[in-house]
């Protein structure tokens, strides 16, 4: 949790303040909903499939470090972000 607490938080530098201080509980919430899923989906012989792992927790993360400070300017956007269809930053 540490190393995806520490990337996540580095990303979120150049955002405003009040995203900035998302960092941390959105690892919590990452980890928290991965041993949810990890203790509810237990593989079986039937399910052998539902095998959760710490790529499944790094992908949570990979999608947060989608967003771009010109996009988030309020924690709600970032909790509801959706990364823009162009690659350009929109410049104020």
């Amino acid at each position: 949790m540490c190393v995806a607490q520490a990337i996540l938080c580095g990303h979120l530098e150049d955002f405003v303040g009040e995203v900035q201080s998302l960092g941390e509980a959105l690892v919590r919430a990452c980890v928290s909903v991965y041993e949810r899923v990890r203790g509810a989906l237990r593989p079986t012989p039937a399910r052998a499939h539902y095998a959760f792992n710490l790529r499944d927790l790094s992908k949570c993360v990979q999608g947060a470090l989608q967003a771009h400070a010109a996009y988030v300017r309020l924690p709600r956007d970032m909790l509801r972000y959706q990364p823009p269809t162009n690659t350009y930053p929109v410049i104020q």
